[in-house]
């Protein structure tokens, strides 16, 4: 019969089903496995997250809670220590445990609330009412996460404020000067705040060619490099560290002081700080200096958040 005359009859219904039967089941191609241990794969997960808040979000409860501490501390350090009808140390000794309070509840939320657009100058605030003690657990807190921090908008001055105020805890521990507190089991294997220092710079020293002009971290880079070498502070005198809209917003927050009757800073020519400082200041500079070339330091010497680091 001629192809053109030719009808192709309808199939039935059972033969259709023994086709799509024969047909192997299509496989979603599974991601190879290169032999990587399986904290890289989870690592994939903190590419998706907010850039704006790499910790997590803090939950609305929590930010009440620390907007009240906020509220109170305010009023405290502008009232400052009361003296009238009351022993100073029964003045100190509500204000101490509605502080130990926040601290506790602080305790594991450190990063977040760092990041928090609200909460961040809470956290500043809160570090200028902390004992030598206090800041080193504060400071512990955060081994691990100080990069990233000092990349964030927000995280970068809690960070500026810690190594600020935490110079005059490593010139009083410098001098033999401990908290009273250290003396209990619980705090017997607390590490200084010098050591402390130490492990920050081992996690900054292998990046800190990228954080030269970073906008961020370049200002904490300034900030610890001058913790670590004390003499290198009187540049603050020509040029605060802090750039003009984070300074100009740190002058809208008020009085930033401690709420606790303390002896008053050291001037920071008077500061100590131990011989291993300088090592360490050496380090990051040397890190820097291998990855630049000179033509690449002029260049950097020329951008506009290069420059003050370089100075420095």
């Amino acid at each position: 019969m001629p192809r053109e005359n030719r009808r192709r009859g309808k199939r039935k219904k059972n033969d259709i089903q023994e086709d799509l039967d024969e047909k192997e089941p299509v496989k979603l191609k599974e991601p190879e496995d290169e032999g990587q241990p399986s904290w890289i794969e989870t690592g994939h997960l903190n590419e998706t997250s907010d850039p704006d808040a790499p910790f997590g979000l803090c939950d609305p409860d929590i930010k009440a809670y620390f907007r009240s501490v906020e509220n109170q501390l305010k009023e405290w350090q502008d009232l400052g220590v009361e003296k009238e009808n009351v022993s100073e140390e029964d003045s100190n000794l509500e204000r101490r445990m509605f502080f130990s309070a926040a601290l506790t509840e602080m305790q594991g939320k450190e990063c977040m609330l760092a990041t928090d657009p609200d909460c961040a100058v809470i956290l500043e605030r809160m570090i200028y009412s902390m004992d030598d003690l206090a800041r080193r657990i504060f400071m512990n807190n955060l081994i691990g996460s100080v990069v990233e921090l000092a990349k964030h908008r927000f995280g970068s001055h809690v960070l500026e404020t810690l190594f600020e105020l935490g110079a005059s805890t490593v010139s009083r521990e410098t001098q033999g000067i401990l908290p009273t507190a250290q003396a209990l089991p619980q705090f017997a294997n607390q590490p200084t705040m010098s050591k402390l220092v130490a492990q920050f710079c081992k996690e900054i020293t292998p990046t800190s060619p990228a954080l030269v002009n970073e906008q961020f971290a370049s200002h904490v880079l300034q900030r610890l490099i001058t913790l670590l070498v004390p003499s290198l502070d009187f540049l603050r005198e020509k040029k605060s560290f802090r750039s003009k809209r984070s300074a100009g917003y740190k002058s809208k927050q008020g009085s930033l002081k401690s709420v606790f009757e303390a002896a008053p800073d050291l001037p920071d020519a008077t500061r100590k700080t131990p011989p291993e400082f300088l090592s360490l200041a050496k380090e990051i500079l040397n890190c820097i200096k291998e990855k630049f070339s000179a033509s690449e330091i002029r260049a950097l010497a020329a951008d506009q958040v290069a420059c003050p680091t370089l100075r420095v």
